[in-house]
């Protein structure tokens, strides 16, 4: 027998029926859209809308069928566009059925009503979250007005039960997400409840704290783990945190997933974050120069140095270097130790090739000192490592020393970037090590998902053009080949075991090709990218 919940019955052996497969989806659609228009046929122009159609609908067989019976009056891609409004949509009653399967709503009212009030207020909330959601973000979320946080997890066990909330297994542990069409309607239902805001507003805090936490990881070797299954989540937040007027809050985030969006190559989007986050810090009444407070103010000025560094590296047609330094000025009289010491180093490093070379190493100079004086090790080696790169000028033994230092910080961090970038330096002047690193850096790329960085395309492009020149094809293509198998720890090992030599070897050339470090325009050559 089929039940929405499990019996309790001794030996009863569950069976769960899960939604229609794509494929069998998009089958019944097309049988009932030509049993209800003749005329209908299924052709290459439609594929993907029904297919989008049936999606949206989950796979549902009744919404499936109630979709199907208005495509003779809508035509399939109309069909699609009002999908927004599925409930009015599919209204219409099927006869000789239970009034309870005549329409989309019908069938889930029906669900509704048979739910305690408890577990009818943990599934209307879970239906803020843009693509699921872990165990401890819907306790904190869910929990509130009459239903405690450690209450969360049975009643989320018993939605569970009852087929209304689909739980996926993860490394980190279980996700739960509604359908597409019980989210719909348990927003509506959260509306009615008066909750909507309160909800989104404890949903936009969780992600925040979320992101905020995880930010430090990101310089470790969890980078990017804890945020890339919460994409949607934590977009949902910022663009909530903006519309609402929750300027610091939006800030906070975008300061907490910038060196996200940097290690996945995301610039676009950390630029137009940054700006909708500064724009409504700016738009608040109290906006005024005086009458923020200083913590506030620390989150704007940080913000403002990341959206100045992300447009510089992203080749925006700003005036970055104008910019930052404006940025600067203002930091120089707010009382921030760690952001004093971060926002040199990063637009120093940002806007190498834009200004004065000797400005960007006396800010990498600046922020070296400052670091060392916080304790902070991440940034000592990302100092380190922008200078040993040739920011701010320095002999090749200098630049080796830097260098060696900034890939043992990494190192003992676990940071993946870092150590890629101080092998770059340490492998100057070996083609096969510089092409292995430029197959370990692709493949880290690869896996992130990240573009190469367009302020690095030529460098790269020109350091592949010399190894493939100086190794031969077939040499190049086998050491870039292994580069993509290995870990950035052991590259950084084999650079370091005889650096010297194959510097020593670089510099017999000429002043360009001293350490196989600059193109013809001067700027410092990179064989790695952010991965």
């Amino acid at each position: 027998m089929t039940s929405q919940e499990s019996l309790g019955l001794t030996g009863e052996t569950l069976w769960p029926v899960p939604p229609l497969e794509p494929a069998g989806a998009v089958e019944l659609f097309t049988a009932r859209a030509s049993a209800a228009d003749p005329g209908f046929v299924l052709d290459a122009d439609d594929t993907a809308a029904v297919a989008e159609i049936c999606r949206r609908l989950d796979g549902i067989p009744l919404a499936v069928e109630l979709a199907a019976t208005r495509v003779r009056a809508l035509g399939v891609r109309e069909l699609s566009a009002r999908l927004d409004d599925r409930f009015r949509l599919l209204a219409t009653g099927r006869r000789g059925v239970p009034p309870r399967q005549q329409t989309l709503r019908a069938v889930i009212d029906w669900s509704w009503e048979l739910l305690p009030a408890a577990e009818r207020a943990v599934l209307r909330r879970l239906a803020v979250h843009a693509d699921g959601c872990t165990l401890e973000a819907a306790e904190t979320v869910c929990a509130g007005d009459g239903v405690h946080r450690d209450e969360v997890l049975d009643l989320l066990a018993r939605l569970v039960d009852r087929s209304l909330v689909a739980v996926a297994r993860t490394p980190s542990g279980p996700r739960y997400r509604l359908l597409e069409t019980v989210a719909a309607y348990c927003l509506e239902r959260l509306r009615e409840a008066g909750e909507l805001t309160a909800v989104r507003r404890n949903h936009h805090r969780h992600y925040t704290e979320l992101a905020e936490r995880a930010a430090p990881l990101l310089y470790g070797p969890d980078q990017r783990a804890w945020l890339d299954q919460e994409t949607a989540n934590l977009r949902d937040a910022l663009d909530g945190s903006v519309r609402g007027g929750a300027a610091d809050r939006a800030l906070r985030l975008v300061n907490a997933l910038a060196w996200y969006w940097f290690l996945r190559g995301r610039l676009a989007e950390a630029g137009r974050s940054l700006t909708a986050a500064l724009a409504a810090y700016g738009a608040r009444p109290e906006a005024a120069p005086d009458a923020g407070d200083p913590a506030a103010e620390g989150h704007r000025l940080r913000a403002a140095a990341w959206q100045v560094g992300m447009a510089s590296l992203a080749g925006d047609d700003v005036d970055p270097v104008e910019q930052a330094t404006a940025v600067l000025r203002q930091y120089g009289t707010h009382d921030d130790p760690a952001g004093r010491a971060w926002a040199p180093w990063f637009l120093g490093v940002a806007q190498v090739g834009l200004g004065d070379p000797a400005v960007a190493g006396e800010r990498v100079a600046h922020s070296l000192a400052a670091f060392r004086a916080l304790g902070d090790s991440w940034g000592t080696a990302a100092a380190l490592s922008s200078r040993a790169q040739g920011i701010g000028g320095g002999d090749l033994r200098s630049r080796l020393r830097d260098a060696e230092e900034s890939a043992a910080h990494f190192r003992e961090l676990g940071d993946r970037w870092g150590q890629l970038q101080a092998a770059d330096v340490l492998a100057a002047g070996r083609c096969a090590v510089a092409a292995r690193l430029l197959g370990c850096a692709a493949e880290a790329r690869a896996a992130a998902g990240a573009p190469q960085p367009a302020a690095e395309r030529g460098d790269v492009a020109r350091s592949t053009a010399t190894a493939r020149r100086s190794l031969g094809a077939a040499a190049f293509e086998a050491a870039y080949a292994s580069g993509a198998g290995v870990t950035p720890e052991v590259l950084v090992k084999e650079a370091m075991g005889d650096a010297g030599e194959g510097q020593e070897k670089a510099g017999q050339g000429r002043p360009g090709e001293k350490t196989g470090r600059r193109g013809e325009d001067g700027r410092p050559v990179r064989t790695t990218a952010s991965p």
